[in-house]
């Protein structure tokens, strides 16, 4: 638990206002029961949000983002919806950036929720504990370096209640957008980020084997409805990232959507944490093939045990098979990859080639 205090300047440990906080934490946009996990200590920066006006919350992991977060937080404050809150995890930074968040929080009273890691993780570990404190209707998920462009939550609340009301709020229901692939002064590289990655973007009742072999949706832009997020949670440590995770289960038990239209500049700077690949034949060689083998099986193999009595059987063998062929033989590799597709979209022939050798 933090709190910014004038005197020192600087960020402080307050048992006192955690356990006032926590204890009395029925506001919509935080999970109730959230002073159970053990992994985190978490403060407001000022006086809690309106429940009433808190439709969705921004999850934003940060660390050491002082170069880029202001532009972030900028395009946030200056979204044509503006009925969020901002619910930020700092993993040990230690450069401004929890200043600059100070700064946010007095602008915008009441908006910012500061939680504090004690201890240094990866992005996935970051965000993870973040969906479990998000207790609003939809949940967002934001880098510290990007910028999102002025109608980012507009239309992609839009096209997810376009999605319950075809499918029922009770069905787990992903939005994603495209995203504008752009430098550290955020000029162009590419327009589209699914074109310069060759990535076949999911959209509706999405085949699952399709997101088991490829992460199709960028964690950046997702829109997740309350169903997904509670029937995702808690995201186990064997996925390889929590928005890969959340477009297995989609894909699986709900619903996707898609946006074309890039609702993001998506900055490469040298220090992303995962950042643009283009697509290319060394993007698909057996040397990297290989060193996702085995995180692929276990993140597989996680599903399959937490969901297995409620998938539909041909599923079930989907996942069986796609655990199967992650150790085959040759022989077994190449019949289960022809028959059930495990190859990526684009450069399919590279993969599968690689995939049959390693």
């Amino acid at each position: 638990m933090v709190r910014y205090t004038n005197n020192s300047k600087r960020w402080e440990f307050d048992k006192e206002a955690a356990q006032n906080f926590l204890s009395g934490a029925n506001d919509h946009c935080l999970r109730q029961g959230a002073s159970e996990d053990k992994n985190f200590d978490a403060k407001p920066t000022s006086s809690k949000t309106n429940s009433s006006s808190c439709l969705c919350i921004i999850l934003l992991a940060v660390y050491n983002a002082e170069k880029y977060i202001k532009e972030q937080l900028d395009s946030l404050f200056n979204q044509t919806f503006q009925e969020f809150h901002l619910l930020i995890r700092d993993n040990q930074s230690t450069d401004q950036t929890l200043s600059i968040i100070q700064e946010f929080s007095l602008l915008y009273p009441g908006r910012i929720t500061l939680v504090h890691s004690p201890i240094h993780t990866g992005p996935m570990e970051n965000f993870a504990a973040l969906i479990d404190l998000a207790g609003s209707d939809y949940i967002f998920f934001s880098d510290a370096d990007d910028v999102w462009l002025p109608q980012k939550i507009e239309k992609s609340l839009l096209k997810i209640r376009e999605l319950e009301d075809q499918h029922g709020q009770h069905t787990p229901c992903l939005v994603h957008t495209d995203l504008k692939v752009v430098n550290q002064d955020l000029e162009t590289i590419h327009g589209s980020f699914w074109k310069y990655a060759g990535l076949n973007a999911l959209e509706g009742r999405a085949k699952l084997i399709s997101q088991l072999a490829q992460n199709s949706v960028t964690g950046n832009t997702i829109c997740a409805n309350r169903s997904l997020i509670e029937m995702s949670r808690p995201i186990p440590k064997e996925s390889i990232m929590h928005d890969w995770w959340l477009g297995i289960v989609a894909s699986a038990f709900g619903v996707v959507g898609r946006i074309e239209e890039p609702m993001i500049l998506y900055r490469q700077h040298g220090a992303n944490a995962i950042g643009a690949k283009k697509s290319t034949l060394w993007n698909f060689s057996i040397e990297r093939r290989r060193l996702f083998r085995t995180r692929l099986k276990l993140q597989a193999q996680c599903f399959l045990a937490r969901y297995e009595e409620i998938l539909e059987p041909d599923q079930r063998e989907t996942v069986n098979k796609w655990i199967e062929f992650m150790g085959g033989s040759l022989f077994a590799k190449s019949h289960l990859m022809w028959k059930f597709g495990f190859y990526k979209t684009r450069g399919s022939i590279f993969l599968s080639l690689a995939d049959l050798f390693i």
